[in-house]
């Protein structure tokens, strides 16, 4: 009853800015079948990403929301964390999880712990939040072994849909597998880092959401697209290490 009380609350109360995801949701690889290659994804953590709904200051119509994905992660020991961007956060005290898996729905709010906006990462922690064991590994290794194949994990949105200020818009969590091309030559869209380079554009919602290697660890996390550096034949995406995410957690 708490909950859906404040949750009422805010959709009168809060406010709106125009606030869109950096990644772009021009792809043009086909996605990887999560039905019928089983085999292929089975030890990627699916159950720990999650969807978030960040509200935002007004500025024409409200309620407004920005949106992105987040994975569940450990932090000091103890689960019920979720780990995402910066920029789908937007630096709020609270926002909204949504937890969808075939045997989990549930809708949480997470209180704001800490972010680094020049790294692109921010860290919640889910209120009430019971049995939420669900975790996913970072991943402790080299992050310079190029041309391995990683898998870029969250839900996409239409842009459109943001406008309607819905909190969570229909659509499926989608698998996109990807090649590691090497560190960018640049820094990321308002990072003080060099992310590294997906073979792969990144589509909007996908922001904050993780990128798993083949055991399913968070190799990295969602950042950005950027189809105007590169050639025509060539849409990357780009992604924060998980050397920065250890560091950031630690």
């Amino acid at each position: 009853m708490v909950q859906n009380y404040l949750i009422a609350f805010l959709l009168i109360s809060i406010g709106v800015i125009p606030y869109s995801s950096l990644a772009s949701t021009i792809c043009n690889e086909v996605l990887t079948d999560t039905e019928n290659n089983s085999k292929k994804i089975q030890k990627l953590p699916l159950d720990t990403v999650v969807r978030i709904a960040s509200p935002l200051q007004k500025i024409q119509v409200s309620p407004y929301y920005g949106h992105g994905s987040g994975v569940l992660v450990r932090y000091r020991e103890e689960s019920g964390f979720v780990l995402s961007a910066s920029h789908v956060t937007a630096s709020q005290p609270l926002i909204l999880v949504s937890i969808n898996t075939q045997t989990d729905r549930r809708l949480f709010w997470a209180q704001f712990v800490k972010e680094d906006k020049n790294i692109d990462l921010s860290l919640y922690k889910l209120i009430d939040d019971g049995v939420v064991n669900n975790t996913a590994k970072v991943f402790e290794g080299n992050n310079e072994i190029f041309e391995q194949t990683l898998f870029t994990v969250g839900y996409p949105i239409k842009l459109s849909s943001l406008s309607k200020a819905e909190l969570f818009p229909l659509s499926k969590l989608i698998v996109r597998k990807q090649n590691l091309l090497g560190t960018s030559k640049y820094l990321g869209l308002g990072l003080k880092i060099k992310p590294l380079v997906m073979s792969d554009c990144i589509e909007t919602g996908l922001s904050g959401g993780p990128v798993f290697d083949n055991e399913g660890r968070v190799f990295g996390i969602n950042h950005s697209t950027d189809r105007y550096r590169n050639s025509v034949r060539s849409v990357n995406g780009y992604i924060v290490s998980s050397a920065h995410i250890i560091k950031f957690l630690k």
